[in-house]
């Protein structure tokens, strides 16, 4: 028997009646052993060569029940056993100290790690087996499998570690002046996360070569290229082959523990290190492989926990080395700019037209060449300053004007010299703003017009002598003429008359300068000039027009000068007008504005997160994406065009809604808020809402961002239940049973004295005190059954038979009360299971239902099998649970009737979490239905 404890000694006796029970009836024992919920490891052998497992520790051993499995014996393990960091020999594992030690083990935490990378956690107790004299006649250990909750905790480690390295790479490359300074930080970081004695990253470059960007220092110094200096250069140019090769042809990472014997090894450069193990990863960025990292001869070797490291790290490596990049373009671009820049001073020295810059006070602070010698010398000998004959204040110089914010066009100004020379300029001024709008200066050009102005003299001497013949022509004339005229000084774009033989009668000044290849047109048929044009989209619509008689206006792309051109076509009594017009421009942006707005709806449509579009002025909506209308559950009709006040989207207060809406006018942007929607079903949905104001077509506009966190809170909600659960039974084990007894001497005595023939007339009171005993005795079974935390009559039962077993029941309850109950049973398989708590728990659901419904109301138990998991359903008529009751639900003591005590569903949650198994909810003012799902054995 075992020695240590009171427990230990009940213990013993019962393991060393199971020990003489193996060796009169084997079967039962193994029976009774292979029942027990617990790893168990037994040995009567006190050298430990024989140690038996029953059916818990063989699954957790991977062994057949019953094998023995001693590490004793074996020279060669295909497992190794692992505590603290440390591999154990055969006399540090528990039953072996309790054998040979006379020791207790207790929560002696043990890693079990086998050659197929399978690894599992436990945690054992053990100690000696006496018989009844006192002898020592072997040992026995017990364990428990920790592996999940291990590897949960040692998954939350390394992603905090991750997280940390990502954020040291993101911090640490700002300061980082060169792209191999900024890959060797990364390297270091996923060194040190990876524990790899060494590595590298590479850039694919365009010629598809690899560039490397950082390099180990200890190991690969032969991989650095030789140059002037005593470092080296690191390798660039370098041909894709071998197992890094096969990492950037596929873009998948890639680890192996024996390099040397991978399909895709070319072997090592000589001086190379030896490599004992070997991981890469690939850099990718927006689909393409843009590099790669690879590290090498970890201890221990690789596994697919250094690859999620990898691939983390790499996303951000990606970030940084795009940034870097973005930034050596800025340089570049910069050193360019300064570039163009000299060559923009010798072309602004050298151009046709004088160009001045003048400063805020409107003292000339540069001037080129031409500029100085149109103007310099004239403006210092200049007595006056005239335009069209008038002599200009100061405060009208043109640059004056621009100085106070005017933007002067093409003023015509006369400078008359001392000598009587006369020079006509045509000066454009515009003033210079500063970033803050302030005005800080002037330029102005400059144009000697001299030879323009007498040729428009002589021009207008022409003029004049033709004007005394035109007024002595005819008033059709005349009218003709002014309806020329007013076409000629209207039009600014390319434009020409056709008579109706097709010859041209008028083209002005635009179109003479396109067409000037052809030399004069006047006189000259359309169709002869340009033949090419015969048959064309040119040849139909001018045809038109002059057939139908009705203007016309149509769009073209010159295919020779690749140039879009609006052509608008009008008729008039000899001919038509033909104007052409520039578009390219708003075409190519028309082009960009429609690409643009694809990229735009690609993402918008494709985001996990639901997005919305509203406009600022009346909060309606503009556009939604899928996601929206799946969390909502209205139709993209529904939601276009409404607010969410109209579909009752809104359920926080409306101060809450207020402050948010000010916040983002006045930040013009809000992060991570929580948030309550209510969806189309009734459903209060918690999101996590971000927004930010845009322009978009003028309108100011805010783009929302939700993303659903439901299943969060509900898993908050369900943390907090079952903590409440696990309180209320840690009460009930501590008083259940001490309330209990003298309860039962009370109801004894009340019995005794209901009996008495002098206390008979009180027979209506004793009734009435042990029936309210009875109820509390009731309560407190419902409270002890909270309080077990394991099943005790576990078997494999169908629960589709315990059903059809106490329908009859059931039935007889619900017609007492005038309702009806109806089974939709479909076949389902045995699962393990206590048939008196499965009773308790259907039960409880039914009466629920029941006292649910009004009179009439139809109760539906139904049993199916979906996703692999045994459900049973029970659906009622009633009005439904309120949200606020239905967050709760669970809870001790929560209850909305009169008499209830709030612990039915409770003892239902504890029932169903000693079964691993899981309540789900669906309620409706139609009616409520509860899923219990079990897992399948």
């Amino acid at each position: 028997m075992i020695k240590d404890s009171a427990a230990g000694v009940i213990a013993g006796s019962y393991f060393t009646a199971l020990t003489k029970l193996l060796s009169s009836n084997q079967n039962i024992a193994v029976n009774i052993i292979n029942s027990i919920p617990a790893g168990i490891a037994i040995t009567t052998d006190l050298t430990c060569k024989e140690i038996r497992h029953n059916r818990k520790a063989a699954e957790f051993l991977r062994i057949r029940p019953w094998d023995s499995l001693s590490h004793t014996v074996c020279e060669e393990r295909s497992v190794k056993l692992i505590h603290n960091g440390k591999e154990l020999t055969p006399a540090d594992l528990p039953i072996q100290r309790a054998c040979w030690n006379g020791e207790v083990v207790k929560d002696f935490e043990l890693e079990f790690i086998w050659d197929d990378g399978v690894r599992k956690i436990s945690v054992w107790n053990s100690s000696l087996l006496y018989d009844e004299r006192g002898s020592i006649i072997g040992a026995i250990a017990t364990f428990e499998d920790i592996t999940k909750y291990k590897l949960a905790e040692e998954k939350n480690h390394l992603q905090k570690a991750v997280l940390d390295g990502i954020n040291r790479i993101f911090h640490e490359a700002l300061a980082c002046e060169t792209r191999e300074g900024l890959g060797k930080i990364c390297l270091q970081v996923a060194q040190e996360l990876t524990q790899s004695m060494f590595g590298f990253i590479g850039e694919v470059d365009s010629a598809g070569d690899l560039d490397n960007i950082a390099i180990s220092d200890p190991g690969w110094a032969a991989c650095w290229m030789p140059s002037g200096s005593s470092r080296g250069q690191l390798p660039k140019d370098l041909k894709i082959h071998g197992i890094y090769g096969r990492v950037l042809r596929d873009g998948k990472s890639i680890f192996t523990n024996e390099p040397a014997a991978h399909p895709d090894s070319s072997g090592l450069p000589e001086g190379h290190p030896l490599l004992h193990s070997f991981i890469g990863a690939p850099l990718i960025h927006s689909g393409g492989i843009i590099g790669m990292i690879g590290l090498g001869n970890r201890e221990g070797g690789y596994s697919l926990q250094e690859v999620e490291i990898l691939e983390a790290l790499s996303e951000a490596i990606v970030q940084v080395l795009l940034k870097k990049r973005a930034e050596d373009a800025r340089l570049e671009a910069g050193r360019l700019a300064e570039k163009r820049a000299n060559e923009l001073d010798a072309v602004i020295m050298s151009m046709p037209d004088g160009l001045t810059i003048y400063d805020k006070f409107g003292n000339r602070i540069f001037a080129n060449d031409f500029s100085r010698n149109l103007c310099a010398d004239r403006v210092r000998a200049s007595e006056t300053l005239t335009a069209e004959g008038k002599v200009l204040a100061f405060e009208e110089l043109p640059v004056q004007r621009a100085l106070k914010g005017e933007v002067v066009r093409d003023y015509e100004l006369v400078f008359n010299s001392e000598a009587g020379e006369c020079t006509y300029v045509s000066i454009n001024c515009t003033p210079i703003r500063g970033s803050n709008g302030e005005i800080t200066g002037a330029v102005a050009t400059h144009r000697n017009i001299t030879e323009r102005k007498q040729a428009e003299e002589m021009l207008k001497l022409h003029q004049q002598q033709l004007e005394k013949l035109v007024r002595e022509r005819t008033r059709e004339l005349k009218e003709a003429n002014l309806q020329i005229t007013y076409i000629l000084e209207s039009i600014k774009d390319p434009f020409f008359t056709l008579d109706n033989q097709w010859r041209f009668i008028y083209v002005n000044h635009q179109a003479q300068e396109q067409f000037s290849y052809f030399g004069n047109l006047i006189g000259q048929n359309i169709w002869c000039k340009f033949p090419k044009m015969v048959g064309s989209i040119f040849w139909n619509k001018y045809h038109e027009v002059m057939n139908n008689n009705r203007p016309l206006v149509f769009e073209v792309k010159t295919s020779d000068t690749g140039l879009w051109s609006k052509v608008s076509v009008y008729p008039f009594g000899e001919g038509i007008s033909v104007l052409f017009q520039d578009i390219t421009e708003r075409k190519l942006a028309e082009k960009n504005l429609r690409l643009s707005e694809e990229r735009f709806c690609k993402i918008f449509q494709n985001s996990p997160d639901s997005i919305a579009i509203m406009r600022m002025r009346d909060n309606r909506y503009i556009d939604v994406n899928q996601k929206f209308l799946e969390l909502t559950g209205y139709t993209r009709a529904e939601v276009l065009g409404g607010t969410p006040v109209k579909l009752r989207l809104w359920v926080e207060n409306k101060h809450h809604t207020e402050s948010l809406l000010k916040e983002l006018s006045e930040k013009g942007e809000i992060h991570n808020v929580e948030y309550k929607i209510r969806t189309k079903s009734g459903n209060i949905v918690t999101v996590l809402l971000s927004a930010v104001i845009m322009d978009l077509s003028g309108e100011a506009c805010r783009i929302t961002l939700m993303r659903d966190m439901t299943k969060e809170k509900k898993m908050e909600v369900e943390m907090a239940r079952l903590d409440r659960l696990h309180l209320v039974g840690e009460m009930a084990a501590g008083i259940g049973h001490e309330i209990r007894n003298p309860m039962t001497t009370v109801k004894g005595f009340l019995q005794l004295l209901s009996k008495k023939k002098e206390l008979v007339k009180h027979i209506r009171h004793f009734n009435l005190m042990i029936e309210e005993l009875d109820r509390v005795n009731s309560i407190i079974t419902q409270f002890l059954s909270l309080a077990k935390n394991k099943v005790v009559d576990m078997k494999k039962e169908n629960i589709k038979t315990i059903i059809e077993t106490i329908f009859p029941l059931i039935q007889a309850d619900a017609i007492k009360q005038d309702k009806n109950i109806e089974t939709a049973l479909d076949d389902v398989p045995e699962i393990i299971l206590d048939e008196k708590e499965f009773r308790q728990l259907l039960l409880n659901l039914i009466r629920n239902g029941l006292e649910a419904m009004s009179p009439g109301g139809k109760i539906t138990i139904k049993t199916f099998i979906e996703n692999g998991e045994i459900v049973l359903a029970v659906q009622d008529e009633g009005k439904g649970i309120s949200q606020e009751i239905l967050d709760k639900i669970g809870t001790p003591f929560l209850t909305t009737k009169d008499n209830g005590t709030g612990l039915g569903l409770a003892t239902c949650y504890s029932i169903a979490n000693r079964h691993n198994a899981k309540i789900d909810i669906d309620t409706s003012p139609s009616g409520t239905t509860f899923f219990v799902r079990f897992k399948a054995s």
